[in-house]
């Protein structure tokens, strides 16, 4: 063999071997996308899983909600409350006040008749913010009011 015949056959090995390893790292790289398809697809899976589980769960809140909103349209809620404001007579109506981050009752001549609990805060906010409403005095005892908030059906 001629010098020339080696040299082009120690190129051409040389060639084949980087070849053979840039094959050998692709392969590695290919098994590492894989993997990470793999995850992602079970991801992805668990995260269809999560979110059939918050609609129904959605489904299921927005039932309750739909509910109570015709409770409180056809029956009402019924509050007891101090009586201390002597102002206050059968059927009159109150309203509510949002004063302070507080809510009140609250009377015609805009005395604060006494103030709603925290726990109903949000739900007086929301009654307050997308429904009219009647909050009316059905009941006068000495020391007690009864009050029975309904919301009204809009025609």
């Amino acid at each position: 063999m001629s010098l020339l015949d080696n040299l082009l056959t120690k190129i051409i090995r040389l060639y084949n071997n980087y070849k053979k390893d840039e094959i050998k790292s692709l392969e590695k790289h290919k098994d590492t996308l894989l993997n990470s398809i793999e995850k992602e697809n079970n991801n992805k899976v668990i995260l269809e899983q999560e979110k059939d589980i918050w609609i129904n769960q959605h489904k299921s809140l927005e039932n309750s909600y739909i509910m109570l909103i015709e409770i409180l349209k056809n029956q009402g809620v019924v509050f007891e409350i101090p009586n201390r404001v002597q102002e206050v007579e059968e059927w009159d109506n109150l309203v509510f006040k949002y004063i302070n981050s507080k809510y009140y009752f609250v009377n015609k001549n805009r005395e604060i008749v006494c103030e709603v609990e925290d726990k109903y805060k949000e739900a007086i906010r929301h009654i307050v913010d997308n429904y009219k409403y009647s909050l009316l005095v059905i009941r006068k005892d000495k020391n007690k009011l009864k009050l029975q908030l309904r919301i009204i059906l809009s025609s």
